[in-house]
């Protein structure tokens, strides 16, 4: 390991999130440097190695030390050079983290103090950081071993069986996951379906079944250094290999079935989290016989891809033994071709070696573009997105939500919602991409995601709109629900009991007497009654939280309505006095001379200047002009609006573009209505021409010239329509 220099405030956030809670797993060491340093006053090696592999050593520069302090808090300030060792709290003992800083012993003193201190602190946490943590120990004197089989279940039937399960589950070379089930107290069953555990998943897993009394309390004793990670009471619980399940206990979720109306899904889940557990243990272990096949997806059912083989038969891909957390409806959709090896023994596909990398599956994805993501984390000040399965970027909370106060982004933002993102950057690496959920415009469709396996469907679905309905389930509409009054609970006190019924957040259950067979049917009665309630409470949340999710949708959606609107408005501000501007401007230019025929060639001098590009305006010179008699005071009669428009045509005839310009229609002018009658002209050669300055509009101004025979222009007049005078 070596140690971690800070570089800044949103590192230093990202590293302190666990440093002296209940979630730090091993010890952490800050060392901070004085203004003149650019290096801890402790040798870092040295520092590294007494961390061990199994802690953190965090350098923070000096011009970070307060916004450090802030995130520790009083008791736990560094600075200066000094240094502080956190240790992992401990639930049975005060929480201390010693400070070595001072500056009048020498420099190896001060390292032997706090080497001391990080040993001291290694000894006080829980669990030791030592490779033989949870190791089973020698099979003591008239206790069994520990032995099962894959594609059977292995029953838990004595304390000592408990313990040596233990034992097991804590050895850091256990190489399969283990999924334990378990019975409530006068159950002879889990209530979960056992027989489609071991079918789907018996060859992945290690299986084992325990009752709730004797058995389970000596379980969890041999677990009390790791608190929550026991199962009793009908629950059950994938145990993946390693030791992290320890201390993160969402590696290893505890599955609780509440009534009979909830076991298939618990059903359901406990074959998903072994699934994915098998996945992360490498489930690439060769099966007993396997063989390369192609095939088409017919579609899914039941949570699994249908592909018809070329080679005859049927096969199904399991989504879970391929990437983590995506349904199948968005893994493969019907006629997509795949290939993969096939397990003969089980009828299952991996498809696993198809899969698109995350490169060429955001090749496309560009600034600006707008995405779909999900959520993946959410913490005070910050949100991780995911646009593809393992890339994930940190969105911090100003470019979640808008606004002059500090937001708690867990407000808005929920653990596996699906939004749409703008890309502010795109990138390879997570620090790469940025991602913005402010400039998302509601009512604008995101790119669709990427498809995980070639032909595949998008991985995520489309983003809910906050007034987007949940799709009634199944059990919803297979008939009406009739009221009913809530069934009484027994009134008899029971006697105390051996396993007190309890949800998995509670303490392992006291082991007392044994009750009378009156009143254990009294207890199972009465449990029967609680679960029922407890599973109508359970429904009543889920609700209530999916109406929470909506209702945040919509106030983001609202949020990103008003910054969009106040861009905009903003935008329009900035054009509106650009407007202003140049209406000012006009207004001076058209007031710049006071006399009439000076004021207008200083109005076509501006506009061929604005008007012509630089680049072009060696091509188009001003041909020289003359002023008739009747063009100004003709000019005057129209609006400033119309007296504009006759400057841009009057640029086009004298640059000579008005002949080639259909739209103006410049055509000569006859002495009568006739196409017969002759061309007007004068007596020196010059002969008049009509050009359009308006279309569409009744009696349209038009713009009439004498083109000279020296090349001249001159300006005649402006008239309407039906106005045939020169």
């Amino acid at each position: 390991m070596t140690a971690q220099t800070i570089l800044d405030e949103f590192a230093l956030g990202m590293a302190l999130r666990d440093v002296a809670s209940t979630e730090q797993s091993g010890v952490v060491v800050v060392l901070s440097t004085r203004r003149d340093a650019h290096a801890p006053d402790f040798d870092l090696d040295a520092v590294t190695r007494a961390t061990g592999p199994d802690g953190r050593v965090l350098v923070v520069p000096a011009h970070l030390t307060s916004q450090l302090n802030a995130r520790l808090g009083d008791d736990f300030t560094v600075y200066g050079g000094a240094a502080r060792v956190f240790p992992v709290r401990r639930a049975d003992a005060p929480y201390a983290a010693p400070l070595v800083g001072s500056r009048n012993t020498t420099k190896k003193a001060r390292l032997d103090q706090l080497v001391r201190h990080i040993e001291r602190a290694w000894a006080a946490s829980a669990p030791p950081p030592t490779p033989t943590v949870g190791a089973p120990t020698a099979p003591q004197a008239g206790r069994p071993d520990l032995t099962f089989a894959a594609g059977a279940v292995t029953p838990v039937d004595s304390p000592d069986m408990a313990v040596a399960l233990a034992a097991h589950l804590l050895n850091p070379e256990r190489t399969r996951p283990a999924l334990l089930l378990t019975r409530r107290a006068g159950d002879h069953r889990p209530p979960v379906d056992v027989s489609r555990i071991v079918q789907d998943v018996g060859t992945l897993v290690d299986i084992f079944e325990m009752g709730t009394g004797e058995v389970s309390w000596a379980f969890s004793e041999a677990l009390a250094r790791f608190p929550g990670t026991e199962c009793y009471g009908g629950a059950g619980r994938v145990y993946p290999v390693g030791l992290e399940w320890t201390t993160n206990l969402d590696r290893s979720p505890l599955r609780f079935t509440w009534d009979a109306s909830h076991a298939a899904a618990t059903t359901e889940a406990l074959i998903r989290d072994a699934l994915a557990s098998s996945r992360l243990s490498s489930y690439t272990a060769q099966p007993i016989r396997a063989r390369r096949v192609t095939g088409t997806v017919k579609g899914s059912v039941s949570g699994r891809g249908l592909v018809s083989l070329d080679q005859g038969g049927m096969a199904t891909i399991w989504p879970e033994l391929v990437v983590e957390d995506v349904d199948a409806e968005h893994l493969v959709q019907p006629g997509m071709r795949v290939e993969g090896d096939l397990d003969e023994a089980t009828g299952r596909l991996d498809v696993a070696a198809s899969l698109i990398t995350a490169d060429v599956a955001l090749a496309t994805f560009q600034h600006d573009d707008l995405v779909t993501a999900r959520v993946v984390a959410v913490e005070r000040e910050i949100a991780v997105l995911e646009i593809f399965p393992g890339v994930q970027p940190v969105v911090p909370a100003e470019d979640i939500v808008s606004g002059r106060f500090v937001i708690d982004v867990r407000q808005w933002l929920t653990v596996g919602e699906i939004l749409s993102a703008r890309i502010v950057q795109a990138g390879e690496a997570d620090d790469d991409w940025q991602l913005s959920l402010l400039d998302v415009d509601p009512d604008e469709a995101p790119l669709p995601a990427p498809a995980l396996l070639p032909g595949g469907p998008p991985w995520l679905p489309e983003p809910l709109a906050w007034d987007a309905e949940p799709e009634p389930e199944a059990s919803d509409v297979e008939e009406p629900t009739v009221d009913r009054a809530p069934e009484p609970v027994p009134s008899v006190t029971p006697p105390p009991t051996p396993v007190a019924e309890a949800p998995p957040a509670q303490q392992p259950p006291a082991r007392e007497p044994q009750p009378t067979d009156d009143a254990l049917r009294v207890m199972t009665a009465e449990r029967d009654a609680l679960a029922r309630e407890v599973a109508r409470l359970q429904d009543a949340a889920d609700a209530d939280a999916d109406e929470l999710k909506r209702l945040r949708r919509r106030g983001r959606d609202q949020d990103q309505t008003v910054s969009r609107l106040t861009k905009q408005l903003a935008a329009k501000d900035k054009q509106l006095a650009g407007v202003e501007g140049i209406l000012e401007d006009r207004d001076r230019d058209r007031n710049a001379f006071p006399d009439p025929a000076e004021q207008f060639r200083y109005e076509v001098d501006l506009e061929w200047a604005r008007r012509i590009p630089a680049a072009e305006k060696p091509n188009l010179p001003r041909a020289s002009y003359l002023l008739g008699a009747d063009f100004l005071p003709s000019l005057a009669e129209v609006s400033d609006r119309d007296r504009a428009k006759a400057v841009e045509v009057v640029i086009e005839v004298i640059t000579g573009r008005v002949y080639d310009m259909p739209g103006r229609r410049t055509h000569q002018m006859r002495t009568g209505a006739g196409g017969d009658d002759a061309y007007l002209s004068r007596a020196d050669g010059a002969t008049c021409w009509r050009v359009n300055l308006q279309h569409g509009t009744p009696q349209a101004r038009r713009l009439h010239f004498w083109a000279l025979p020296t090349g001249e222009i001159e300006l005649s007049s402006v008239r309407i329509h039906d106005d045939m005078r020169p």
